[in-house]
């Protein structure tokens, strides 16, 4: 029988720290591979002849990213990967603030971790604006 998805908010049954630990993990997961993606289709489209181009391959790239991020990680934690969407499910009242703290502390680690790899991993002459 499949796994049923983890739901954000269950009404009458407590999380346990394993099961929060684990969701908060995806989303500095899903964070890091989106802005990894994203940020890298502008990085890798630096040197395109034209711009129109440039544009449809990098709307693509996150287009693409964000739809696999939210599949990938959208049963363990809600596939959020963004703060501002967390602040709204917890403004709405659909996830608690202890989670929605831990989510976006990591959301935030994984965005900075996501530049440091593309650093790592792209040459400096790939940089716009970088000589």
């Amino acid at each position: 029988e499949a796994k049923q998805p983890i739901p954000v908010k269950m009404p009458g049954k407590k999380h346990t720290a394993k099961d929060i630990a684990r969701a908060a993990f995806a989303e500095f997961l899903g964070l890091l591979f989106f802005t990894y993606v994203s940020a890298g289709s502008v990085v890798a489209t630096s040197n395109f002849p034209n711009d129109s181009g440039r544009l449809v391959a990098i709307s693509l790239a996150h287009g693409f990213g964000i739809s696999v991020c939210v599949y990938m990680f959208g049963k363990i934690s809600g596939g959020h990967i963004n703060p501002v969407v967390t602040i709204a499910f917890l403004v709405i009242g659909e996830i608690e603030i202890v989670r929605a703290a831990l989510y976006i502390i990591a959301q935030f680690l994984g965005g900075i971790a996501a530049g440091f790899l593309l650093l790592a991993s792209t040459p400096p002459t790939g940089w716009p604006g970088i000589e």
